[in-house]
């Protein structure tokens, strides 16, 4: 019995004149990013020194891998200390002027 020749193909994926072609993905448009706070609302003061006091307690856990990054880590620790220190003085009970006692401050 002789061989079969089998069909010639094609090099190319997708060259064949039956394969539907493609669409070209269209170009995604960025968004503007999000800004935090919009006029004419309020920063809660007190979300704000929560989430301080979460950022001073990871840092208290972490070491720097050399003297100077242990440096730079009790900079931070020591300034995020000094905000919220700064907001307790800020939103006292005796002032509820400022951001009243639930420790929302008007943006304008």
């Amino acid at each position: 019995m002789a061989k079969k020749r089998r069909p010639a193909r094609s090099t190319r994926k997708g060259s064949s004149a039956r394969a539907p072609k493609k669409k070209t993905a269209k170009r995604r448009v960025r968004k503007p990013a999000a800004r935090g706070v919009v006029a004419g609302e309020s920063l809660n003061l007190k979300e704000l020194r929560a989430r301080l006091a979460l950022a001073v307690g990871a840092l208290t856990k972490k070491v720097g891998s050399t003297p100077a990054a242990e440096s730079k880590l009790d900079d931070t620790r020591r300034r995020l200390s000094q905000w919220m220190t700064d907001i307790d003085d800020i939103c006292t009970p005796e002032e509820e002027e400022i951001c009243g006692p639930s420790m929302d401050l008007p943006i304008p």
